[in-house]
């Protein structure tokens, strides 16, 4: 299993279904535009794509990477930015933006031949966050995970307008954790969380760093076997221009250190 918790959203499976249904048509390009790096923020979304696009097969992707600084994601070497184009099965793209403009952060813009649907995410105010107790993470109440909420829109040719979807709320994440039992007691065939997803979303995500690093169309699946983004930082092929490592999520490591290893 994987936990990519947000294709568990009940708007979003709503959300699947109308375009089952040709709310929008045939999908033609789905657009993605969250701040951060891909490892994190963006992973969420590729995710995402693939689910609302019925599990369609990536074939190929072309990408760049910027690296300005030397920043790390949990000790791993990370991008500033990144843009890249996914070719899939069924002739839509998918179009990764990575910092580089603030869109609609965990969601995104599906385009289809017969219109446009729109997808993110939301939380309640702090003060109707449930409390979590001994769950608390470093970076705050878990539980704002647990009450996030998801928000979908959508227009075609006869709707003269944005509609708003809503569906009936529930956890994401206990939606998530049902079907895993689902799943063990057979009752599932094909989980929405399966590591088959998990897994594509890193071949596609190493396939952009390669892209990068061999400056040509990388057809997949993917044969490089390390990650080519810390390759190209450790050859000296992305040289930065703010030295100093630094860690993204360093309110999160405990110690003087500042790491997420011991050695």
């Amino acid at each position: 299993m994987i936990a990519f918790q947000r294709p568990h959203h009940a708007t979003w499976l709503q959300a699947r279904e109308l375009i089952r249904q040709g709310a929008i048509g045939e999908v033609q390009q789905i657009q993605l535009d969250d701040g951060g790096n891909i490892l994190n923020t963006n992973s969420h979304n590729i995710r995402l794509a693939f689910f609302l696009m019925d599990e369609t097969e990536p074939l190929w992707v072309m990408g760049a990477v910027e690296r300005t600084t030397e920043q790390l994601e949990r000790g791993i070497p990370c991008e500033d930015a990144c843009l890249g184009l996914v070719g899939c099965a069924n002739a839509a793209t998918i179009l990764i933006q990575g910092n580089l403009v603030r869109g609609l952060s965990q969601g995104f813009r599906v385009i289809g031949t017969q219109g446009i649907m729109e997808l993110d995410t939301g939380r309640p105010p702090d003060e109707q966050v449930r409390f979590d107790g001994d769950m608390a993470q470093p970076e705050g109440s878990s539980a704002k995970y647990n009450d996030e909420y998801g928000v979908m829109r959508y227009f075609n040719t006869s709707t003269k307008g944005w509609v708003e979807v809503e569906a009936p709320w529930h956890d994401c994440w206990a939606h998530q954790c049902q079907e895993a039992i689902d799943w063990i007691e057979g009752k599932v065939d094909s989980p929405i969380s399966s590591y088959h997803h998990g897994r594509r979303v890193t071949e596609i995500m190493m396939a952009l760093f390669e892209s990068a690093r061999k400056k040509q169309r990388i057809c997949l699946p993917l044969k490089t076997r390390i990650n080519p983004l810390q390759l190209m930082v450790e050859q000296g092929e992305l040289p930065v221009e703010w030295p100093g490592a630094y860690e993204r999520r360093s309110r999160l490591v405990r110690g003087e250190r500042m790491s997420w290893h011991d050695d």
